[in-house]
């Protein structure tokens, strides 16, 4: 016996469908990115504790809550932060608002600007400097006796920094 074979007719997508899927799946991740730094500022810290935003797509904003308790007390109050949300992001993209019970997703925060080392803001003492510039004199004025002066600086700073916050070896 043989098997039937069916062959349906491929037809090409046209490249303005394929081209608005793209762009409407990148518009989402940003748009749900944007909505998860908003969180914090929308419901409080002491909600955001206890239930974040977890999966945004097509409308559809996903919100993992820790316990049963804030569960039910987010039912009521998801319509209000809905609105809230979609003023913060001027427009309204979040059309529904779906909670579901488990572990919460860590939270996406803004992000934090390095802070500078503190052995960078030490003042060396003026005869440190003048050592400093004696042992570079043999060198020419440009990029590499910057460089190098830059370099013998922010050794000694160091240095300095780590006497001063010196910890007792252990002993064997």
């Amino acid at each position: 016996m043989q098997k039937k074979q069916f062959s349906y007719p491929i037809t090409p997508c046209p490249e303005e469908s394929q081209q608005s899927h793209f762009t409407s799946h990148k518009n989402d991740k940003i748009l749900e990115k944007r909505l998860f730094q908003k969180w914090i500022e929308v419901v409080g810290e002491r909600i955001a504790e206890y239930a974040r935003p977890l999966h945004f797509q097509d409308g559809i904003l996903i919100i993992r809550v820790k316990n049963t308790h804030w569960m039910q007390e987010l039912h009521y109050l998801k319509g209000r932060y809905t609105q809230q949300l979609n003023e913060e992001l001027n427009s309204h993209i979040i059309r529904e608002v779906r909670l579901e019970h488990g572990e919460l997703p860590p939270l996406v925060s803004q992000p934090v600007e390095p802070s500078r080392p503190e052995w960078l803001s030490i003042l060396l003492p003026q005869e440190l400097i003048n050592d400093i510039e004696t042992k570079l004199a043999h060198l020419p004025e440009n990029e590499i006796k910057e460089s190098a002066r830059r370099i013998m600086i922010n050794h000694y700073k160091l240095t300095w920094m780590r006497q001063r916050h010196k910890r007792p070896r252990y002993q064997k």
